[in-house]
């Protein structure tokens, strides 16, 4: 993460959510990482400058493993209209790496596979 903490420096991967995200109700993915890592799960929907967001965090480490996100369990990230996402509105699956879990200066690598909507 390069530049100042007051730029809110971040990588992001973000991929399309899809209109079937709303016929499911979390998330599955296998990632890992080259050290232990947080790393921000998040839902976007349309509105202001940067959307909406919900998000929630999973830790990583080098052992490669799958994991769950109920989207239920989301939590809002930043000012939102609502306290849960409405699904048919999300139109962004992003995996966030940000100052508010990494320093500015830090450097690592993600691995995310088999990224997948479930019941």
């Amino acid at each position: 993460l390069g530049g100042t903490a007051s730029a809110s420096p971040f990588a992001a991967l973000a991929m399309p959510a899809g209109p079937q995200l709303q016929a499911y109700d979390r998330l599955m993915f296998t990632a890992r990482a080259d050290r232990p890592t947080r790393l921000s799960v998040q839902l976007r929907v349309p509105g202001g400058a940067a959307g909406e967001r919900w998000h929630r965090s999973v830790f990583l480490d080098a052992a490669s493993r799958q994991i769950t996100v109920s989207f239920a369990d989301l939590r809002p990230r930043g000012a939102t209209s609502r306290p849960q996402p409405v699904l048919a509105e999300v139109q962004s699956v992003l995996f966030v790496i940000d100052t508010v879990n990494a320093e500015v200066g830090s450097n690592g690598r993600i691995w995310i596979d088999d990224v997948k909507y479930a019941r």
